[in-house]
């Protein structure tokens, strides 16, 4: 059972779904926090920003090496990577993450 990341290369479908799921519950949790306030919006491009971050600084780190961290690491990137697509720099796209 495999999985394509977007950048077409194969790894364990479980751990790339996994991956991308834990990713998205990071996010909504920020946009949660953020609010429906004025400063909302930018907000959630900020917790989009610093959630990839934080998951690109586990790639190839000590403990997460291997075809199933790189899979869930993979897949948790490919799903914020996509997000970050929706949500420009001042956040427009976010309200609809939002609601």
């Amino acid at each position: 059972m495999c999985a394509s990341s977007r950048a077409g290369t194969s790894l364990p479908a479980a751990k790339y779904h996994e991956g991308s799921a834990v990713a998205l519950a990071e996010v909504r949790r920020a946009v949660q926090r953020a609010g429906d306030g004025p400063d909302g919006a930018t907000a959630v491009g900020v917790f989009l920003r610093d959630i990839c971050a934080r998951w690109l600084t586990q790639v190839g780190t000590a403990g997460r090496t291997g075809p199933d961290w790189t899979g869930y690491l993979t897949g948790g990137l490919d799903a914020l990577e996509q997000l970050e697509q929706l949500v420009d720099d001042e956040g427009h796209g976010a309200r609809d993450l939002q609601n």
